[in-house]
């Protein structure tokens, strides 16, 4: 693969975490239905948490269902976007 370079040069700065009151979990990467971190240290149960995505300091938040939670080591966890109310 040949990597382009714009002719701006430009390389955006992403960051992006899952959010409760207790924690925050850095995401590694991001895909419809999942999210890719480093291995937990601590379980998650099912339920909602907030999504928090910043590209070049432009933030965007929303909430997301964890459907079936994630045990100790867990390196992927499953999401769902939960509807606007």
């Amino acid at each position: 693969m040949v990597a382009r370079i714009s002719p701006a040069g430009h390389s955006s700065v992403v960051t992006m975490e899952l959010v409760t009151s207790e924690r925050t979990i850095a995401i590694n990467q991001m895909g419809l239905d999942f999210v890719l971190i480093d291995p937990l240290k601590a379980p998650l149960v099912p339920g909602t948490m907030d999504l928090h995505m910043s590209v070049d300091g432009r933030n965007r938040q929303w909430s997301v269902l964890l459907p079936f939670g994630a045990e100790i080591g867990a390196e992927r966890v499953s999401i769902t976007r939960v509807a606007k109310q």
